[in-house]
């Protein structure tokens, strides 16, 4: 019940969050390829624990997968529907991280659906960490000094990712 979980795709999976924080109590539940509705389909093994933190980070391999801005934010709301439900488990819900050089999820998209998310963390009562504005450049795409590929980040992009979420980890 004290722990908290990192869920997402290969971005959240690629990092020892754990050693990153020196917390023993955080837990990685990130698997490459991952899209929402894996991510439902397993959410019960999750929430029946009732962990005290999750950090959600998901949607762009959805968007990968040429899915709808409007089809990949109804699957996210019902993923926070059923973690708001069926656990009392404070949600932070993480803006999905720009892009750069990756044809099929466009960061006009990307924006459109933190947006959404944003919207939804309010309906729903959860904490919105905006990781959109911290990794872009100026024109709206990955910061390169973050990443090693356009989509995944690389040691210096999870360190900063660790900084903004020093004071909701604590």
């Amino acid at each position: 019940e004290n722990d908290i979980i990192f869920l997402g795709n290969s971005i959240t999976a690629f990092c020892d969050w754990n050693e990153l924080f020196g917390n023993t109590n955080i837990k990685n539940r990130g698997i490459s390829g991952d899209q929402i509705n894996d991510i439902i389909d397993r959410l019960p093994s999750l929430t029946n624990s009732n962990p005290k933190k999750i950090f959600l980070l998901i949607g762009i391999n959805d968007l990968g997968k040429n899915r709808s801005v409007s089809q990949i934010l109804n699957d996210y709301e019902k993923l926070v529907q059923i973690i708001s439900m069926n656990s009392k488990t404070e949600l932070f819900l993480q803006s999905i991280l720009p892009t750069k050089g990756k044809k099929s999820m466009k960061n006009k998209e990307i924006v459109e659906i933190n947006k959404g998310i944003y919207k939804l963390s309010i309906r729903y009562s959860a904490t919105y960490i905006n990781l959109f504005d911290k990794f872009k450049t100026d024109s709206n795409e990955l910061n390169m000094k973050y990443s090693f590929d356009g989509l995944h980040l690389n040691g210096p992009g999870y360190l900063l990712w660790k900084e903004i979420l020093l004071d909701y980890i604590k």
